[in-house]
């Protein structure tokens, strides 16, 4: 398992900040990186419209990359409401999108293609497990084995989260993240009651690593618009440098749980 190392040279917020200001902080650099996302949401929403020269591997950047900014903006939407601990629902969903995209890029165009159609044909047997039916399955087959024969671990694309972490990008992300995350939806008792007693600065902590994987989103999925918003990303991630260490003396990578 990888555990990223406790730095314990870290400064903390300062001490005259209120946990709604602290909050404020981590919500602006957050939002900046929402506004590239957008730029991006607009180029795959013309190319939807546009269908030429696009196969079964564009639709799963497509998909996964709305699917991911329509998590952080309902864990942005969760803000000051009573329900904001479900924040940990979408930013954890954010993780695990972010971790496919990452782990799709490494692939060839022509892996990256049966993606789509086996991500596809996995929800679909599962479908005929449940219900019987198998209309859904057969209608996308194509030259798969039937439903009947074919197995789950066939059609599984990805790893397990934790080899998804350490096989990302120098293992910049670590499983302990995607662990802690996933305290609040299993339903652990000790984390209920730890986000109960420390609940303004859990959601911050949140929104803060929900943040860092928008910045990483970006830069992935900028891959297949040929890095055109590169610059943007890395001026606007050293923009938010530069707000965590004006206020935290860390950037938001060092800030990260």
């Amino acid at each position: 398992m990888i555990v990223k190392k406790v730095n314990s040279k870290k400064r903390a917020w300062p001490g005259d900040m209120s946990e709604q200001q602290r909050t404020q902080v981590v919500l602006d650099v957050f939002k900046l990186f929402r506004e590239i996302a957008e730029e991006q949401i607009i180029l795959i929403k013309s190319a939807k419209r546009d269908t030429q020269g696009l196969d079964s591997r564009h639709h799963f950047i497509f998909a996964t990359t709305l699917s991911f900014w329509r998590d952080a903006d309902f864990a942005l939407s969760l803000y000051g409401t009573q329900w904001d601990f479900y924040a940990f629902y979408p930013i954890r969903t954010m993780m695990e999108k972010l971790l496919k995209m990452g782990y799709f890029n490494t692939l060839s165009e022509e892996a990256q293609n049966q993606v789509w159609q086996k991500e596809s044909l996995l929800v679909t047997k599962r479908h005929y497990d449940m219900s019987g039916d198998q209309k859904l399955y057969n209608k996308i087959r194509g030259n798969f084995p039937s439903v009947e024969a074919i197995t789950e671990k066939e059609l599984k694309v990805f790893p397990h989260y934790e080899e998804l972490c350490r096989l990302y990008s120098n293992s910049k992300i670590s499983y302990y993240w995607y662990r802690w995350l996933s305290g609040m939806p299993h339903g652990n008792l000790a984390f209920l009651l730890m986000h109960e007693t420390l609940k303004d600065s859990e959601f911050r902590r949140c929104i803060h690593m929900g943040g860092f994987f928008g910045y990483e989103m970006l830069r992935v999925v900028d891959v297949h618009f040929a890095n055109r918003h590169l610059i943007k990303i890395e001026s606007t991630m050293n923009s938010a440098r530069k707000v965590f260490v004006d206020v935290m003396g860390q950037s938001q990578e060092e800030a990260m749980p």
